[in-house]
């Protein structure tokens, strides 16, 4: 019977304020979430999720065909069901109620077992993520608080208090991956194998120090045809918490001439970059307590284009945080880069 369903559960979430002006053409948008989080532990081995956002648009930047969808789809990258009821719809205003988590989860003994829409990272960069073929970040994404859930179904079986397998099948993406995580000699490595957007893959990543520097790379033969890898290294020092990282990234399946630059597959979110070759380099520190500072650049190694994102974290107190950016662009007007507006951005978040 139900004599063994509680009501244990726990509520959280946040209200975001996100606000954006381009430069050339002026434009602007602004975008407020309310976003709850419930998880409901109906027994000690059945957990329930639901992620519910209200969310508003207003803005020049929204009278934009390709803005305007991405935005009125919600937030799940793909799906079995429409969860997404589009409440508004103006040339300059959109409003939109979406689910973007909603599954049940199994802990057995010996098992984990997650169905429905759920979040899943792969991969150990920060930056460039081979690996993370479900729902990935693109590289100048600014705003990573939350990632984009997916319908899927995913098997996770312990193999050690450091390891463990787990497989995923997300049949609205056609798209079927399994991952095999240990630990070993102070280095954690995984392997990857799946069926992908570009068919039958296999990679791996590996992460771990080397006195005080940390180390991470990965790498996918996608379809056994084109090969995309990421190299990084972090070092941090105790004045001001400074810290320095790096990536370099490789993608076979991109151009080395802009003239070959699969732009539309790009609009379509079937791919983040364009080109072979990239680097970047984050450095950050505390000016304050409550204050630090980052500053990210970004370059295409092929077409020498350049990103360069100075960004401030202010921890304002009573769980609201404070980000403030700026993004400068530079490289020719068809290069990856160079055809983007330069821009400000703020993003205030209250949590609860």
């Amino acid at each position: 019977g139900a004599s063994g369903v509680s009501w244990d559960h726990a509520l959280r979430g946040y209200v975001k304020d996100s606000a954006s002006l381009e430069s050339q053409p002026r434009e602007w948008a602004n975008t407020g979430r309310l976003r709850g989080k419930l998880r409901w532990f109906a027994t000690p081995r059945w957990t329930v999720g639901v992620d519910a956002e209200l969310a508003l648009a207003a803005g020049s930047l929204i009278d934009n065909d390709i803005v305007r969808r991405a935005f009125a789809r919600g937030a799940a990258a793909e799906q079995w069901g429409d969860l997404t009821q589009v409440l508004v719809d103006r040339d300059d205003l959109v409003a939109r109620h979406t689910i973007d988590r909603l599954y049940g989860q199994y802990y057995g003994r010996r098992v984990v077992i997650t169905a429905g829409r759920q979040r899943v990272a792969w991969g150990v960069s920060e930056i460039f993520r081979p690996l993370d073929q479900f729902a990935p970040f693109a590289p100048a994404e600014f705003d990573r608080d939350e990632r984009p859930g997916i319908d899927a179904v995913r098997v996770s079986v312990p193999l050690g208090r450091l390891s463990s397998v787990e497989a995923i099948h997300d049949p609205g993406g056609d798209r079927t991956g399994a991952r095999l995580r240990t630990h070993a000699g102070g280095y954690d490595a995984g392997v990857v194998v799946g069926h992908f957007r570009r068919g039958l893959s296999a990679g791996g990543s590996v992460a771990g120090d080397v006195g005080e520097t940390g180390l991470r790379g990965e790498m996918l033969f996608e379809g056994f045809d084109d090969v995309r890898a990421t190299l990084g290294a972090a070092h941090g020092w105790a004045w001001h918490n400074v810290a320095l990282s790096a990536e370099i990234h490789f993608d076979g399946s991109g151009s080395s001439d802009p003239a070959g630059y699969d732009w539309l597959g790009l609009v379509r979110g079937h791919r983040l970059t364009l080109a072979r070759r990239y680097a970047a380099i984050t450095a950050t520190g505390l000016a304050h307590p409550l204050l630090r500072l980052a500053i990210t650049g970004l370059a295409n190694i092929d077409d020498g284009s350049r990103l360069l994102q100075p960004t401030l974290f202010w921890d304002a107190g009573q769980s609201l945080d404070v980000r403030l950016a700026a993004q400068w662009y530079a490289g020719a007007a068809d290069s990856e880069l160079g055809s983007r507006s330069d821009g400000l951005l703020a993003i205030l978040t209250r949590h609860f």
